[in-house]
């Protein structure tokens, strides 16, 4: 009904009062409705930061209010007050789910282990059918290498939904770390079937394929990626390191230049150009450019235990037969300090409240220079046991160490 021409029209002086009347009984209808107790949790989604801020001020112990407010802020907000409001709002309401676990996403990100690991947990413990609980508890796995565990938090969430494809790509990762290829293979395909154009799929499937021998494959699924995330400097960079590796013509390593190319258009500060220039050379059997590249691998990215193999290779091709051994001890060094730090990542998955696994794994960071490692596993710790001894220990070592400046120490 067109009220503005009836309004209008010749009887309106019979019609337009009772239009009035029909149209204020609307307006204060809809005003009844948006304010009412039942619409709260869909006009506060509407709200804006202010006005939810203004609201709680007004009525601290609105339990919805101090959702959204919390759920925004998560969002768009710093993480220490986004950490505050999230807090009050689970004090209000214990049994929200999502609370909970943006809560745990924000912790684990702060590097909050211990509390995000128990929080996470609770979430999939309480309400087993909420999938961004299990997800998230998954990723905490993943991030703390604990990949069996992380790979039932997936397989349950696709019991579930078997639609889910990221979960299918998540347990793909998984299987791939625990090496069985196999099913790791199943699970990405699975993956790219329901989402075939997904660039990250395409990585790991291409990845898979080069493990279990499928070199042109891989190859090809990589290089598409790249195709459908030219800007992507992550994937263009895979790219790169997959044609270093397993090139098997002239024509593959100039796409490797070609690539590198790109990815110094795309970000020229990029921490692995140094090492793939200096593999570059390697491949083409230029020395001493080479080890130039490396030398400065060494200092953009410290901790890449490939430079210093690679680096001993060129080195021993210059007759530099001292610098040559050097590099390969310190490789082998790193290698087993790398297994060791596995194995306390898995004992820490079984055990998430034991301090001294804490100081173990922070240890073996700190020997490897992984200082912001270190410190996050040492604030973990102390949050169990502010007075272990060894915790203490690892704290003043890292106080007193000073940073390699060409990260050639293990």
């Amino acid at each position: 009904m067109d009220i503005k021409k009836l309004l209008n029209s010749p009887v309106r002086g019979k019609t337009g009062p009772i239009l009035l009347v029909v149209v204020g009984c609307t307006v204060i209808g809809g005003m009844a409705l948006w304010y009412s107790p039942g619409n709260a949790a869909s006009r506060y989604r509407r709200m804006s930061l202010p006005d939810l801020k203004q609201t709680l001020d007004q009525n601290p112990n609105d339990a919805l209010a101090s959702r959204a407010f919390a759920l925004r802020l998560g969002r768009e907000g710093d993480p220490e007050t986004s950490q505050t409001a999230l807090r009050s709002a689970m004090a209000l309401n214990p049994d929200d789910p999502e609370v909970a676990t943006r809560l745990g996403e924000l912790l684990m990100r702060n590097g909050q282990s211990v509390e995000a690991f128990q929080l996470l947990k609770s979430v999939a413990g309480r309400f087993p059918k909420y999938l961004p609980g299990r997800s998230a508890l998954g990723s905490f796995y993943m991030k703390n290498a604990a990949y069996v565990h992380a790979s039932s938090e997936y397989e349950a969430i696709l019991a579930q939904d078997k639609s889910a494809a990221d979960a299918w790509y998540q347990l793909a990762v998984c299987y791939q770390h625990r090496q069985q290829s196999s099913k790791a293979l199943s699970a990405i395909d699975t993956a790219l079937r329901l989402d075939p154009d997904n660039p990250e799929y395409l990585v790991l499937k291409g990845s898979t394929d080069v493990t279990v021998g499928n070199i042109g494959a891989g190859i090809e699924e990589t290089r598409r990626a790249a195709q459908l995330a030219p800007k992507d400097v992550a994937i263009n960079s895979a790219l790169v390191t997959l044609l270093l590796n397993q090139h098997r013509s002239d024509d593959e390593v100039a796409l490797a230049e070609q690539t590198i190319g790109r990815v110094e258009q795309l970000q020229p500060d990029y921490p692995l150009l140094p090492f793939q220039h200096g593999e570059l050379e390697r491949i083409r059997q230029h020395w001493l450019p080479a080890a130039l590249y490396l030398e400065k691998a060494l200092v953009a990215t410290p901790r890449q235990n490939e430079t210093y193999f690679a680096l001993s290779q060129v080195y021993r091709r210059l007759n530099r037969t001292q610098e040559a051994d050097r590099m390969m001890g310190i490789f082998q060094q790193r290698q087993q300090l790398d297994l060791r730090i596995g194995e306390v990542r898995i004992a820490l998955s079984e055990h998430p409240n034991d301090p001294d696994l804490y100081a173990q794994l922070a240890n073996l960071q700190l020997r490897l220079g992984d200082r912001d490692g270190a410190r996050i596993n040492i604030r973990a710790g102390l949050a169990i046991d502010p007075a272990n001894a060894r915790l203490q220990m690892e704290l003043r070592t890292m106080a007193t160490q000073v940073p390699s400046g060409k990260g050639t120490r293990p």
